[in-house]
């Protein structure tokens, strides 16, 4: 899928955050999110998300919902491997 998304937040301590359209505003806007939490422990956590929303959000989601969940927790799994081995 080509889009041009809108980046919202670029702060690159603690977040990347970006919305995209499928054609005009509110007819199908993914707002896509990575929050890095730093914890106690000197670790990171990273927060992945999108949030769907627009007169076609509810249809969409239904025939593509399943394949965009696996493919955000196929990457998470990736850059977590990545992250580890640079230690």
């Amino acid at each position: 899928m080509d889009f041009t998304p809108e980046v919202l937040n670029a702060d690159e301590d603690t977040e990347l955050r970006w919305v995209g359209r499928l054609g005009f505003r509110g007819v199908f806007d993914g707002e896509h999110y990575f929050i890095l939490e730093e914890t106690d422990r000197g670790t990171t956590i990273l927060h992945h998300g999108e949030t769907f929303r627009g007169i076609l959000a509810y249809p969409l989601i239904a025939l593509i919902g399943e394949d965009t969940e696996n493919g955000f927790e196929a990457m998470n799994q990736a850059l977590k491997e990545r992250s580890e081995q640079r230690g």
